[in-house]
């Protein structure tokens, strides 16, 4: 079950975790890199997959399933001993996936990336795990690529727009150390503790788009790095998925818990002046607007001294450089 703590009590999802019969003592002491495969729509053969990603030198790879499978998880992880599924019960975002896969992965870094999607050998070599290493960030950005080797969007850039709102900008020239404001697609090589002491990605907020600008805004506060590296390449087999940006209902919790939010030399806290413009902004009740500012304030002052500054200066001084 996920234990990882984001704003209030933690949401529980039931998993059950198959394979891994050579995942011996001696691999979880090198703690390497792992593998965090997500899965969407369906893809021909998954078997030729699984060869070739338990073929990369992970110390394993991690599978996230659905809740209904329909091909021979036991035969499969029998013939691959670093091989792991991860069976849910219920259907969960993308988000919570990164977040179970991660606290079951064994490895200091987690490489999460999707089915639809082709990883060169020689982006997970010992020597780039060590640049990643020294760089000390919480996630690296690969370098994105279509089915024609075409560079992709893979960094984006926070900017406010008029009436007080956020967007972002896609930037395709990526170049080495440039600063996202988050893994574009939630694909990246994570490093394990960091991310889990950053409380990963928040399971009440369904819409992706606010879930990964909440999870990169966060960990930008509490002064952590999202950093690209184009030795990295990642294609995509298919379409690559559209962003949707609806300011929804996820967007009034991502303005809670990043943009309400002041930074004040050495915490971080959401002043009670901020209620008012947050209630009209939202047309929520009185009542469960206020249970709701109450919450997120609880969680700030719990963590007001992570706090290394504020969305508004994040996206006021980004400049693509290292952060």
């Amino acid at each position: 079950m996920s234990t990882i703590p984001i704003i209030s009590k933690p949401i529980n999802t039931d998993y059950t975790v198959i394979g891994g019969t050579r995942l011996d003592r001696e691999k979880k002491e090198k703690r390497g890199l792992s593998i965090v495969l997500l899965n969407r729509g369906g893809r021909p053969f998954r078997r030729d997959l699984f060869d070739e990603l338990t073929g990369l030198g992970a110390v394993e790879v991690i599978s996230i399933e659905p809740p209904s499978v329909s091909y021979d998880l036991e035969l499969l992880s029998r013939k691959h001993g670093e091989l792991r599924f991860v069976l849910l019960q219920e259907d969960i975002s993308s988000g919570e996936r990164v977040n179970i896969g991660i606290k079951e992965a064994v490895g200091r870094y987690v490489f999460v990336l999707w089915n639809d999607m082709h990883l060169k050998a020689s982006s997970i070599s010992s020597r780039v795990l060590e640049k990643i290493s020294d760089r000390e960030n919480l996630c690296t950005v690969p370098l994105l690529q279509n089915g024609k080797n075409e560079t992709v969007p893979s960094c984006f850039a926070p900017a406010f727009i008029k009436g007080g709102g956020i967007e972002v900008i896609p930037l395709t020239a990526v170049r080495k150390d440039m600063a996202a404001i988050y893994p574009f697609d939630y694909c990246g090589i994570y490093d394990h503790d960091k991310f889990l002491l950053s409380g990963g990605y928040d399971p009440l907020l369904k819409n992706s788009f606010w879930q990964k600008m909440d999870f990169g805004f966060r960990c930008h506060m509490w002064g952590e790095k999202i950093l690209a590296n184009t030795s990295i390449k990642i294609n995509y087999q298919n379409e690559i998925p559209f962003e949707d940006t609806t300011v929804d209902e996820n967007y009034k919790l991502f303005f809670l818990k990043n943009l309400a939010i002041r930074f004040t030399g050495d915490t971080g806290y959401l002043p009670i002046i901020r209620f008012f413009s947050y209630w009209v902004g939202t047309g929520s009740s009185l009542f469960s607007s206020i249970s709701e500012y109450k919450q997120i304030r609880r969680w700030v002052k719990q963590n007001k001294y992570r706090f290394k500054c504020d969305a508004g200066s994040i996206t006021e001084l980004w400049d693509g450089e290292e952060s």
